[in-house]
């Protein structure tokens, strides 16, 4: 019977939201999110105008994301979508310099829209990104690239077929980590197999397009960073001027072993490293509060790593 109603209310539920979306009544496109959060009905893509000039894109210029309660609540409040990371990217990049930027967790491509527009020496963007939905919202966004190269797998120490867990009110949220769902304040989350490369055979497949080339390094992928980050290969960090993760520590969250060597090794790699919660620190520093006597216990925070 439950198959059968699915479809339905997964119809019935992308209809309504779209509908008070287009219409920007914020108060009932929430709470019909709210009253449909039990069902697992699969949110659809949907394009969305941008209402003003931003640093996404011009006033008009349609935005793909799948039809869920952050994203497109976030694009319907402020008209735009904030990246933090974007700012600080664009502080470091030096003008004489061209550079490639890889971000690994692309979800649907908007941080790399918006580092394409507003970054013109940045000649060529690489995206990871393995979720489907996510990564058809990716194609979409990125169809104005100068360059670019998009892959619909994730990365991790060897090639597999994995589980991951998709957040519906969240697709950010999407992680190979069931505890992260526990972060999700709707809990309707579904899953999806998808395919694993190694970041060594990653980053061979692209050797020849970022050889001798200056890189931006992002790592989103939910709470598994540090792995990817200390994977790494020391040629590719060598070439890398700014990179990026997210440090996450959480009392439930059993976060996935990790080389130490290759973690130092890469964090040394570069000069200092900076946080909104930490303040600018010694990378010797980073290592003691991740893996060292100062280890912190709980934090979620953006860490930035600079030459």
């Amino acid at each position: 019977m439950f198959k059968i109603i699915k479809k339905p209310f997964s119809l019935l539920q992308n209809g309504v939201l779209t509908f008070f979306y287009k219409l920007k009544l914020k108060f009932f496109y929430y709470q019909s999110f709210n009253l449909f959060k039990n069902y697992p009905a699969k949110p659809k893509i949907v394009g969305l105008e941008l209402n003003k000039k931003t640093l996404m894109g011009e006033k008009g210029e349609l935005i793909f994301l799948p039809n869920d309660v952050y994203l497109t609540w976030s694009l319907m409040k402020y008209g735009e979508i904030k990246y933090p990371i974007s700012k600080k990217i664009k502080r470091n990049l030096q003008k004489n310099k061209k550079y490639i930027f890889i971000d690994i967790g692309a979800n649907t491509g908007l941080l790399s829209r918006e580092i394409n527009i507003n970054n013109k020496n940045v000649e060529r963007i690489i995206c990871v990104e393995p979720v489907k939905k996510t990564f058809e919202c990716l194609e979409k966004n990125s169809l104005n690239f100068r360059k670019k190269l998009l892959f619909n797998f994730g990365l991790g120490e060897k090639n597999s077929i994995e589980k991951i867990f998709i957040d519906n009110s969240n697709h950010g949220n999407s992680s190979l980590s069931k505890e992260m769902m526990e972060l999700s304040k709707h809990k309707n989350y579904e899953t999806e197999n998808i395919k694993i490369k190694s970041v060594s055979s990653f980053f061979r497949k692209i050797k020849d397009k970022i050889k001798g080339k200056s890189l931006i390094i992002k790592i989103d992928v939910q709470s598994y960073d540090e792995l990817i980050f200390s994977l790494i290969p020391e040629e590719v960090i060598s070439q890398t001027d700014l990179l990026c993760f997210e440090l996450t520590r959480k009392q439930y969250l059993n976060l996935p072993k990790i080389s130490l060597k290759k973690f130092r090794k890469n964090t040394k790699a570069f000069n200092k490293a900076w946080s909104e919660q930490l303040g600018t620190i010694s990378t010797s520093k980073l290592i003691d509060v991740t893996y060292g006597n100062e280890k912190i216990k709980d934090i979620e925070t953006d860490i930035y790593l600079t030459k």
